[in-house]
């Protein structure tokens, strides 16, 4: 798996309380590398990649009715983002 620093910091803070990795996809038309990650993005780990990691941009999406909504971070400086989706609290 190839992720620069920033989103690498990212990634481990997240799989430090518990999330992994889903996917890793190349070939996007705007970024060099996707990460998707298990869970939703909590408000806690939200900040903590907030205050660690000051290089990323959040980001989140409403969803379309193909597409559930998404909360993550890019690096834009990479052309690298990772990404958690929101999901309801009755949804596993």
């Amino acid at each position: 798996m190839i992720m620069p620093p920033y989103i690498e910091h990212a990634v481990a803070l997240a799989l430090s309380v518990g999330h992994h990795v889903e996917n890793v996809s190349t070939g996007w038309s705007k970024m060099n590398q996707v990460i998707e990650m298990s869970g939703r993005l909590t408000p806690e780990l939200r900040q903590s990649i907030e205050d660690n990691i000051p290089n990323l941009r959040y980001w989140s999406t409403k969803g379309t009715p193909h597409d559930k909504p998404q909360e993550g971070f890019t690096c834009d400086e990479d052309k690298v983002s990772m990404f958690f989706r929101c999901i309801k609290l009755n949804e596993k």
